[in-house]
């Protein structure tokens, strides 16, 4: 991909070796992003400044939890990560952590996903279950993509919201339309199915039988 300034084109470096040269392209702009794909590989965005992917990730990676040091949770612990991106947008959980057994200590988090640019990442989130429950609800926010650790101590009166479990990506389009503040999607793998994005968001994607 380049951009045209006068008679000079100039590549934008994070797109480079991304697509298919001489494939066909289908695009269409939302909030100040160009959304594009060529029907058999991951859609990107950019802004005019960063080139990412179209959708947030939801990490893929376990974290580990273990023991820390002396402290007040007591009980069986799950913990589950989110992604992300520069536009406050969050991608659904990643895979639960083994169950950790805490007996009034601090509980280690390690091994936390990070992620390439891009991504477009810039934050994750921690989410949790109370003690012997199977609801994730948040914990804290790493406002970074480069902390792989947490150490947790939070009493589970203190959780916040639940995970979210419905915040897909797009599929590998090949044709997309801007209607009534919605993105359009079709997949040519799976032609009964339309593809759509929130209400006034085109980063988070449904999916509708037809």
């Amino acid at each position: 991909m380049f951009t045209l300034a006068g008679s000079t084109f100039t590549s934008v470096p994070s797109a480079q070796s991304i697509f298919t040269a001489g494939v066909k392209m289908f695009g269409e702009t939302q909030e100040n992003y160009l959304f594009l794909c060529n029907g058999s590989q991951i859609p990107y965005k950019y802004n005019g400044t960063e080139f990412t992917r179209h959708g947030v990730y939801a990490p893929t990676a376990t974290a580990t939890a273990g023991t820390n040091s002396a402290g007040t949770l007591t009980g069986d612990y799950q913990y589950k990560v989110t992604a992300v991106n520069s536009a406050a947008v969050e991608s659904d959980v990643g895979s639960a952590s083994d169950t950790f057994t805490a007996a009034s200590e601090d509980v280690s988090l390690t091994n936390i996903e990070t992620f390439p640019i891009s991504y477009g990442v810039n934050a994750r989130r921690i989410y949790r279950t109370a003690a012997g429950g199977t609801i994730f609800k948040f914990l804290v926010a790493l406002n970074d993509n480069t902390t792989t650790s947490y150490v947790d101590n939070i009493d589970d009166a203190a959780l916040g919201t639940a995970a979210p479990t419905d915040n897909g990506v797009p599929p590998n389009y090949t044709a997309i339309k801007f209607h009534q503040e919605r993105l359009f999607f079709l997949d040519p793998t799976n032609p009964n199915y339309l593809w759509f994005t929130n209400l006034g968001d085109p980063q988070i994607i449904w999916v509708s039988g037809v």
